[in-house]
């Protein structure tokens, strides 16, 4: 009941907040999700429209709507995510000089902006592809993913404390589902070739969040404490602090570790965009309908489905056998799926779903990759993985669409964005095994450890049937070392599960990865 009743507070308390960010949130994502079909409706031809959908208003050739429709899009995403990068800079500075309303109000107005410039594309064939890749370039001003944590943590810090953070888990999941699954992905299934009232509803809506922002919205960050340490009112406070965030990256170019790190986060983008050319080919090589490839989102849920495999197997064979396993099954499925579209519809997506089979394997990569140095170093990496990925975003993209063709007919035609990428993932296998994983081996090797000595406790202190031993209990001093005494201790050990969830509980005295200071990457 205080649980319930501290959320239901928070919730009360800053519903403002939390409801601009929702929905900022959600019309971004819609946008995302409705853009490339969009992008087709665009495409204007000399081929004259037929009674088969195509995609477009105002071309009858469904192969080449497909193909310029594509191009188009990867062109706007590019100044995306320049605009982004700028943003994401932006925020950094202004967002703690000035407050972060200030800088949400200027990327919500980029963003209603935007969409008017896909209202009048709508209209305006001849100027349709630029005001396009304009609007699509005015959606990075809205860095929300960014701009949310910070304003959630300004909310948390002034007494909100976890039900913030309980609050915004709620919101996101029913964002997630609601904006992109669900209404994203009916407005494809209705194929549509004039999206101008679906923009129009949404430039509605983003003025109602906009005009929200401005006047039921307050300013999340505490600027009390800035002024009194003078970091505010000053120019040079501000210009001091500023430089004090920029030079305190400088230990990620002088560190060796971290070029390996961030070597990695360059191969990795140069792949995973083709992951979302896989609807764009089914529908050019197979026949594929728009409304059919918005079935695919069926399939998300098996990565729930089968999220426990992979840590149930680690705990069986161990993180060092699972790690590399997991990474020769994973390369070895993608670059299958990515030989076998250009000839077949179905096996791409089963190597889809024998994919999903390791959905719980990418928490133990994040895990193991956090692991590289101190948090600080880490957090510094992160951002620094972010830039990259935004100036990798403005050329890749139109790479890919460059070697893409909707109307190739050999397969070697057809597979030249998919070979790219396969190359791409060869190049990450060689740096991950021989690069990076000595350096993972350890952190693997601390998980191994601790999993051993907990099973070696657990039937140190079980005998036959009984769930505890009290002479092995006190023997083995557990007391002292988990902080409980036998008898608060009974019930929990019925199972090695049920031992090593107690041992997670009672994190103070127990032996802990991040208790081996001396044994990190490090």
């Amino acid at each position: 009941m205080p649980l319930a009743m501290g959320f239901a507070e928070e919730l009360r308390s800053h519903w403002a907040a939390f409801a601009v960010l929702f929905f900022a949130n959600g019309m971004k994502n819609l946008v995302n999700q409705v853009e490339v079909a969009f992008a087709r409706s665009l495409v204007s031809c000399t081929e004259p429209l037929s009674e088969v959908y195509t995609g477009s208003q105002w071309c009858g050739d469904r192969l080449e709507v497909i193909s310029v429709g594509y191009s188009i899009s990867q062109r706007g995403q590019a100044q995306e995510s320049f605009a982004m990068l700028i943003s994401i800079l932006m925020v950094a500075v202004l967002g703690s000089v000035f407050g972060r309303k200030v800088v949400l109000l200027g990327g919500l107005l980029g963003t209603t902006i935007s969409v008017a410039l896909f209202i009048l594309a709508c209209a305006m064939p001849g100027w349709s592809r630029v005001l396009f890749v304009m609007g699509q370039g005015l959606q990075g001003l809205l860095p929300i993913g960014h701009l949310a944590g910070l304003i959630i943590f300004d909310i948390s810090v002034k007494g909100g404390g976890m039900a913030t953070y309980q609050v915004k888990g709620l919101l996101d999941t029913i964002g997630g589902l609601l904006w992109g699954p669900v209404l994203g992905n009916f407005v494809q299934y209705l194929e549509l070739v004039n999206y101008s009232t679906v923009w129009m509803a949404i430039f509605l809506m983003n003025l109602c969040v906009l005009s929200a922002a401005v006047f039921l919205m307050p300013e999340s960050m505490d600027k009390t404490k800035a002024e009194k340490d003078g970091e505010v009112d000053t120019t040079s406070g501000a210009f001091s602090k500023v430089m004090r965030e920029v030079l305190s990256y400088k230990d990620v170019y002088y560190n060796p570790l971290s070029w390996r790190f961030l070597l990695m986060v360059c191969i990795e983008p140069c792949w995973t965009h083709v992951l979302g050319m896989i609807p764009i080919q089914l529908m050019a090589y197979h026949g594929w309908s728009q409304s059919a490839v918005t079935m695919l989102i069926l399939l998300q849920p098996l990565f729930l489905v089968f999220m426990g495999i992979v840590p149930s197997l680690c705990l069986r064979l161990s993180y060092t056998f699972m790690m590399p396993a997991c990474l020769v099954y994973l390369y070895t499925v993608l670059i299958l799926q990515q030989l076998t579209i250009a000839v077949s519809d179905v096996l791409p997506i089963i190597m889809f779903v024998a994919f999903t089979l390791i959905g719980g394997f990418m928490p133990l990569k994040e895990y193991v990759d956090s692991r590289f140095s101190t948090p600080d170093e880490i957090a510094r990496f992160k951002s620094v993985e972010w830039v990259i990925g935004y100036v990798l975003g403005m050329g890749i993209r139109p790479v890919y669409a460059s070697v893409f063709d909707a109307s190739a007919a050999t397969y070697t035609s057809r597979s030249m964005p998919n070979f790219l990428a396969c190359a791409c993932m060869i190049l990450q296998c060689l740096h991950v095994r021989f690069i990076m994983y000595p350096y993972m081996r350890v952190t693997l090797g601390l998980m191994d450890e601790l999993e051993n000595k907990q099973r070696e406790v657990f039937l140190a202190v079980t005998k036959g049937d009984s769930p505890l031993d009290q002479e092995a209990w006190q023997a083995a001093a557990l007391e002292k070392h988990l902080g409980k005494s036998f008898e608060e201790a009974q019930g929990p050990f019925q199972a090695l599960d049920g031992f090593r969830e107690f041992c997670k509980k009672e994190p103070r005295r127990w032996l802990r990865l991040e208790d081996v200071r001396g044994h990190r990457h490090t």
